[in-house]
């Protein structure tokens, strides 16, 4: 029974390693999707490293490309992008609760820890109700750049 203890409490993250997973995972399953053959445009192949690199880009939200996002991309293609970057804009951390709210279930202790701790936060009093003013912050403005930019 001891040794059970030891292997569980050797395998245990603290918040910024699951963070940095969390991270990794969504930047390796973008890669991953955008060297799919229906993520480029017909005649377009994508290696690896410039899936990785568009992925790594997109998620950290800084823009860099190495293949032409207009023209090497497909629609399938582009709309990965922009969740991997609507993912790294809002966080994997706000994501991630936001997905748990709407499945109704009910956040845990160490969940709970983990948004304090990510977001510095003091206290863990109106964690869900700040994450969802972010949310609803975040898509308010960007329905008023949509409508603002389909006017022009």
């Amino acid at each position: 029974m001891l040794e059970k203890e030891k292997i569980k409490k050797e395998h245990k993250f603290n918040t910024t390693q699951l963070v940095a997973l969390g991270f990794f995972g969504v930047i390796m399953s973008g890669a991953v999707l955008l060297t799919l053959p229906i993520s480029a445009s017909p005649g377009n192949k994508t290696n690896f490293i410039d899936a990785l690199f568009t992925a790594t880009t997109s998620v950290c939200v800084t823009g860099l490309t190495t293949v032409s996002t207009a023209n090497h991309w497909s629609i399938f293609g582009k709309v990965v992008i922009l969740i991997l970057i609507q993912l790294g804009g809002l966080g994997v951390v706000t994501c991630v609760t936001l997905f748990l709210v709407m499945a109704n279930r009910r956040i845990t202790l160490n969940e709970r820890i983990i948004i304090r701790e990510s977001y510095g936060l003091d206290t863990m009093e109106g964690m869900v109700k700040l994450i969802k003013r972010i949310v609803k912050g975040t898509l308010f403005v960007e329905a008023m750049g949509a409508i603002l930019y389909s006017i022009q």
